[in-house]
């Protein structure tokens, strides 16, 4: 039988909580496979779940104030948002806290007391309504005054563009900052709390990512995009998770967990159609998380079981012609399979012997006078 292949992980920002202490996160990201039907399911396989990207430098910035309002409204078009007069309601809220921050912002100030009163601020004005682990999606910042490090990290990173000041986000994995290069080195950022600490190393022990990885815009706008994915695969609302994780990639080739996200999106669409009756679809989906993740033995033992589980219920619903298909079409998979190559022989037998029954009647001879 045809298992799901739930994903069981966090978005990233979904560990931890903001304190005055600066906070140490780390989240390990898991796949796990969930039984559903009878029969037995490899389980207890873990998907990859780290991802290396080469460097991309991010070209500097000649219009800051437009870089970081780009960069806004690219995020919140990543969270989902579709009403144009919503993104442009929250740009403009951002323009007026930018402007407030820059009649207030000491020029004259060194780049870390800059960066400094830009954090506090944002805490002041804006993060109003707590940190919450939960909040993968940016518009809460600005509607309920919540955020987690993704929102932390996109606001502050466009809160300090706005002012001239250039950042980049770090990445490790369940946990992102900002960086900021200034004249005596660079400095570290944590986000998601207003205590000032900046020069001290934000460390994480991951198998995954030991050490932290530097997002250029495209990657820290892929973020989003990402934790869409997790939040529509877990709901269930496969195209759109799809979708995501397809856009995830385009702006980060090489995130692997994006990648994975995608089969397995693909995996348990596959299961909801087979539920279903939908054999043929479903077969054609588990294809193509297949070819995402070939490697993948449970996408493999799903097929074989999805093939099995397809022929059985022609074969019960007297339909031994589309049995007979499904059946070709798991030997060509699976040429190796005995259950297949016997199940092909027995459907072949049980309709060679209908033919021959259909030929062999008698006809009545009609003899003329």
């Amino acid at each position: 039988m045809c298992a799901r292949l739930k994903l069981q992980c966090e978005p990233w920002g979904a560990t931890g909580s903001a304190s005055a202490v600066r906070r140490t996160i780390v989240a390990a990201l898991c796949l796990v496979a969930t039984v559903l039907l009878s029969g037995s399911m490899a389980h207890d396989a873990t998907l990859p779940s780290g991802f290396q990207r080469d460097h991309v430098a991010r070209p500097r910035q000649r219009q800051p104030s437009q870089y970081a309002l780009d960069t806004l409204r690219r995020a919140i078009l990543a969270s989902g948002e579709t009403d144009g007069a919503r993104v442009e309601r929250y740009l403009a809220q951002f323009r007026r806290l930018a402007d407030e921050l820059n009649a207030t912002l000491d020029r004259g100030q060194s780049t870390r007391q800059q960066a400094q009163a830009i954090l506090q601020y944002l805490h002041r004005r804006l993060f109003t309504g707590g940190y919450d682990a939960a909040c993968h999606d940016p518009r809460r910042a600005f509607d309920r005054g919540e955020f987690n490090c993704v929102g932390a990290t996109l606001l502050f990173h466009c809160l300090a563009a706005h002012c001239g000041i250039e950042s980049h986000a770090m990445l490790i994995t369940g946990h992102v900052w900002c960086r900021i290069e200034a004249n005596d080195g660079p400095f570290d950022v944590e986000t998601t709390s207003d205590l000032w600490r900046a020069g001290e190393a934000i460390h994480g022990e991951s198998v995954a990512s030991p050490q932290p990885r530097e997002l250029d815009r495209e990657g820290l706008i892929a973020l989003l995009h990402y934790n869409r994915s997790v939040v529509e695969l877990q709901l269930g609302n496969y195209p759109t998770a799809i979708s995501a994780a397809r856009a995830v990639l385009e702006l980060d080739p090489a995130n692997a967990l994006a990648r994975d996200n995608l089969a397995a999106a693909y995996n348990n669409w596959a299961v909801t159609c087979s539920e279903s009756g939908e054999h043929a679809q479903a077969l054609a989906l588990l294809a193509e998380a297949r070819m995402i993740a070939p490697q993948d033995e449970r996408l493999t033992a799903n097929a074989r079981r999805l093939f099995a589980r397809s022929y059985e219920k022609y074969l019960a619903d007297g339909k031994p012609l589309a049995a007979n298909k499904i059946v070709a079409e798991a030997v060509g998979e699976f040429p190796h399979d005995e259950y297949f190559v016997r199940a092909q022989q027995e459907i072949l037998g049980q309709l060679l012997s209908q033919w021959l029954s259909v030929i062999s009647v008698p006809t009545p001879i009609l003899l003329l006078p």
